[in-house]
């Protein structure tokens, strides 16, 4: 017998003289992966590495160092260790060119498995519903975990991949790429206002900043009728209804609730902390036009991932204090400096899996455990569901 189909908790068998397939299917063990955020540039440096190595040109430290990169991330993926799913800034940045983004996206296709994250806007609706409904549950309003299986293709995150065939890439329509370029324009041209701005203001009170950047961005939500609709469906999923579910709607609006909003901090944070080196840089302009759009992924997708590779710029921001001391995330953050301890990161998760696990990713892919990383750590616990003969 062989295995004829994996569907993401379960596999089916097949008879390999015969061709007969078994009508049940044998549960699959439940699966955590790391979730990893690759920033845009991430896919086209290791595109073009390998096409240098492929020429046959001589490659720097940094392009071995991307080639290795490559190696590691598809290694923790392809042993359902980690899954790094795509978002809509890769979409927006990986459409400029037809061909080029195409080769692009299929660079993330082999570490995705077409897992994605949810829209920018859905991401902040699911955090306010998962508020408010802990607001009614508890008298408490702050998340503390956000659920990620709520914003990234839910049940597919942490399942066994059906193949290890990556997918093709598809890419959006040029006129929509038009209007979302339109978009981070005027993103890029207000911070290029606001640092003019904050640079004359000179220093001040790093929480007072926080502070005002929060009750800038409660003020859009309080204002914004969608958010009115999310809360209140929020509140009927509990059981209220009428003028009762009414009452608490405002009084959820009204409260501090909003002001904890994982991207609401979170942005507000990295603004303050924007507004920080303006005040205190020699630089006269911003110098990265996509921070404005780089800051809103950090907010977004920050509470949801255990690594990010992200640029320069805003690893600095999140990495300095005040900005660190007071975000206090869990997530490792590195930058193209630190693909050595990214990679070793990377090393040490496959490392550490269990017994269980590499036996059971030998059964369904055919990876042998000789080609595995030696495994480091306390001894694994024993099997508790047999491998099927």
């Amino acid at each position: 017998m062989a295995v004829e189909k994996i569907y993401l908790d379960f596999f089916t068998m097949q008879c390999s003289a015969c061709g007969y397939a078994a009508d049940k299917g044998t549960p699959l063990p439940p699966i955590t992966k790391r979730i990893v955020y690759l920033d845009q540039f991430v896919p086209t440096q290791i595109r073009k590495a390998r096409a240098d190595a492929a020429a046959g040109r001589p490659l720097s430290s940094v392009q071995y160092n991307w080639l290795q990169l490559a190696g590691a991330l598809a290694r923790t993926c392809k042993r359902q260790l980690a899954v790094c799913p795509t978002s809509w800034a890769h979409q927006v940045e990986s459409t400029n060119a037809t061909l080029e983004g195409r080769t692009i996206l299929n660079v993330l296709m082999e570490f995705s498995y077409r897992v994605r994250f949810a829209q920018p806007s859905w991401i902040i609706e699911t955090q306010i519903w998962e508020s408010a409904r802990r607001w009614l549950s508890c008298g408490e309003c702050d998340l503390p975990a956000p659920d990620v299986r709520r914003v990234a293709d839910g049940y597919a995150l942490h399942a066994w991949r059906p193949s290890l065939t990556p997918y093709p890439a598809s890419l959006i329509s040029e006129g929509l790429m038009e209007g979302l370029n339109r978009i981070e324009d005027r993103g890029h041209a207000q911070l290029t206002q606001l640092w003019h701005t904050w640079r004359a203001r000179g220093r001040g009170d790093f929480a007072a900043w926080v502070r005002e950047e929060i009750e800038s961005g409660v003020r859009v939500y309080r204002a914004d009728r969608r958010i009115g609709s999310i809360v209140r469906a929020a509140v009927e999923s509990c059981g209220p209804s009428g003028d009762e579910a009414t009452r608490l709607v405002d009084a959820y609006l009204r409260s501090d609730c909003l002001e904890q909003i994982p991207h609401t901090r979170i942005f507000a944070i990295l603004a303050a902390g924007l507004r920080h080196r303006a005040a205190t840089s020699r630089d006269e302009h911003a110098k990265n036009r996509g921070m404005h759009s780089d800051m809103e992924t950090l907010a977004l997708l920050l509470p949801y991932c255990d690594i990010m590779l992200i640029d320069k710029d805003c690893r600095n921001l999140v990495s300095s204090n005040p900005v660190a001391e007071i975000l206090g995330t869990k997530t490792r953050v590195y930058c193209t400096k630190d693909l050595g301890s990214m990679i070793g990161n990377l090393e040490a998760l496959e490392s550490t899996a269990t017994n269980d696990h590499r036996q059971m990713v030998e059964f369904l892919y055919g990876i042998p455990a000789s080609d595995w990383l030696p495994q480091t750590g306390a001894k694994p616990p024993e099997r508790k569901t047999p491998i099927p003969e």
